[in-house]
């Protein structure tokens, strides 16, 4: 598991804390993301979501991230490379990226106990923002 390492204390984030975060911020439930034969588009990009998040906040193999959605390393590799495009592209992508981001942090530290206390949580959606504001230069 990955540790992020700018809250004090650090906050351990487990995939199923990002299935959560996801599940709410996506409006979609858990079960759906975890059913492999269901594709429509709301649940796509949620399960793309998880992937991008996942690969980002923990230190999970691409096999460890399908597990959790019922698919295969295969989906978990494509489905970043679509969420990264979308992110990049569309401020509504960006935005939810990084309201999911918060919510998973939010949701290991009420697993484990803490209190928000800490005011930077920019470890939690970096990767969104570099890559959103590397192909977006007008709105730095």
């Amino acid at each position: 598991m990955a540790f992020d390492t700018t809250l004090n204390p650090p906050v351990r984030v487990m995939l199923k804390d990002i299935l959560t975060a996801v599940s709410e911020v996506y409006g979609v439930s858990v079960e759906d993301m975890q059913r492999r034969r269901i594709r429509p588009q709301p649940i796509a990009r949620a399960r793309h979501a998880y992937y991008m998040l996942a690969r980002c906040l923990t230190d999970k193999s691409f096999n460890q991230i399908a597990a959790g959605t019922g698919t295969d390393h295969s989906s978990v590799i494509y489905g970043i490379g679509v969420h990264r495009k979308l992110i990049t592209e569309d401020l509504d992508h960006y935005i939810r990226a990084v309201r999911t981001a918060d919510r998973v942090i939010e949701i290991a530290r009420a697993r484990l106990g803490q209190t928000r206390n800490c005011q930077n949580m920019e470890a939690a959606h970096d990767s969104a923002s570099s890559i959103y504001r590397r192909n977006n230069p007008q709105t730095n």
